[in-house]
C-alpha cells in the first residue's frame, strides 16, 4: 500500500484527507513475492495474506525504507467476509457503510463502491459511475466475489 493513495496522515498525522476510519487488506499481489511492505498500514488483514509474506523480505525493506510502521501487522481475520465485517463493526456501527474498494494502490483506473458512497462520487468531476449497485458476495471460503462489486467508478 502506498500512502500518498491512503493518506500521509497515517503516516505522519496532520490533515485526515482522504477521510476513512478503516483499511482492510485482502491480500498480496503474486509480483509483491512475499513482500508485504505496507500492510501494516491496514487495520485488518485476512489469513491469507499472512500465511503469504514473506517476513525477511518485509522487514528488510521497511527497515531500508526506514518506514516501520508499514511493516507491522494488522489484526488477522479467518477470511474477507470476517475481516471486512469487523472492520465495517468497528468503524461504522449504524450508519450505512461508505466503502471504496481498489484492486492495490498502484492500479487507481476503477473501483468499487458502495451506494453510501455514490453522492460523493458523483460531486467528483474525475470519476464517473459506470456500473449499477448489487450486493457483495463471497464463496464458499469466504472470499469476496471480485466479479461484483456494488458500483464500478472509474477516473475520467
Amino acid at each position: 500500500m502506498d500512502y500518498n493513495v491512503v493518506g500521509m496522515w497515517r503516516r505522519i498525522g496532520g490533515d485526515k484527507r482522504p477521510l476513512y476510519r478503516r483499511i482492510v487488506v485482502l491480500d498480496l499481489t503474486p509480483q509483491s513475492e512475499g513482500n508485504g511492505l505496507g500492510v501494516g498500514i491496514a487495520d485488518f488483514t485476512t489469513r491469507r495474506l499472512y500465511d503469504q509474506l514473506d517476513l525477511q523480505k518485509t522487514y528488510m525493506n521497511g527497515l531500508t525504507a526506514g518506514a516501520l510502521d508499514a511493516i507491522r501487522i494488522p489484526v488477522v481475520l479467518s477470511d474477507d467476509r470476517e475481516a471486512i465485517e469487523v472492520a465495517l463493526k468497528s468503524a461504522n456501527p449504524g450508519d450505512p457503510p461508505r466503502i471504496a474498494w481498489i484492486k492495490n494502490t498502484l492500479d487507481l483506473a476503477e473501483m468499487f463502491v458502495s451506494e453510501g458512497l455514490l453522492p460523493e462520487v458523483e460531486r467528483q468531476s474525475r470519476l464517473s459511475v459506470v456500473g449499477t449497485p448489487a450486493d457483495w458476495s463471497f464463496d464458499e471460503a469466504g472470499r469476496v466475489r471480485r466479479s461484483e462489486g456494488v458500483a464500478t467508478v472509474s477516473r475520467a
